[in-house]
């Protein structure tokens, strides 16, 4: 319920053109999940303790129907990694910088190190439904691409190898589309003969 909700915010924010609002939403949204997780880990949820929210079956004591006996729970993980491809996307089509951009690949890979409701890490419980995959990196890479920032793409997929973070045939394709177009074309008259390309990009501005 989350996840959709957010989503949806996400989705108004970027039609009214208010990429910061964007970024907002999905940070509200993390913190939201990581202190719901926390709460659910260490001392349970609205009164009720974390051991009740799961139970295993086994037999009552006057060998009837199989009651619950409490059991601590898994922390509950909240958000679907598809919200941060929406909110990439989001940015692509707004007006954002690709400053804002990589840092909200950023907040992503952040909320994906604590690990996913399937593998939590020791330190944090997950607040990822699933693993990320490969929508948001193909949202991250269109969105750098379309602003020319080829060098700053790349980099990003370069440490999705350290994030864990898998391609596809999609990103493949945008890969190999990018740096199709960053070969500058030709021209006998041009002194500088285009060496500099999309590749010599200059410093991302703020925003």
């Amino acid at each position: 319920a989350l996840s959709r909700a957010t989503v949806q915010a996400v989705r108004a924010a970027a039609d009214g053109g208010d990429y910061a609002l964007v970024g907002r939403v999905v940070d509200a949204a993390a913190e939201y999940a990581a202190a719901f997780a926390e709460r659910s880990d260490s001392g349970g949820l609205g009164g009720l303790p974390a051991e009740a929210l799961t139970g295993a079956p086994d037999a009552s004591k006057d060998g009837d129907a199989a009651a619950v006996v409490p059991r601590r729970s898994a922390p509950l993980a909240l958000l679907e990694p598809r919200l941060f491809g929406e909110a990439l996307d989001a940015l692509r089509r707004s007006r954002a910088s690709p400053s804002r951009i990589k840092r909200m690949w950023s907040t992503y890979m952040d909320v994906a190190a604590r690990g996913t409701s399937a593998c939590t890490t020791p330190k944090s419980p997950a607040i990822l439904t699933s693993s990320p995959s490969a929508f948001e990196l193909n949202a991250a890479l269109r969105a750098l691409a379309e602003r020319g920032r080829v060098r700053a793409a790349l980099e990003l997929y370069r440490g999705c190898g350290v994030d864990a973070v898998r391609g596809d045939a999609y990103t493949a394709s945008a890969l190999f589309g990018m740096l199709a177009d960053s070969i500058p074309d030709p021209r006998p008259d041009d002194s500088t003969g285009g060496a500099r390309g999309a590749l010599g990009e200059e410093e991302d501005g703020g925003g």
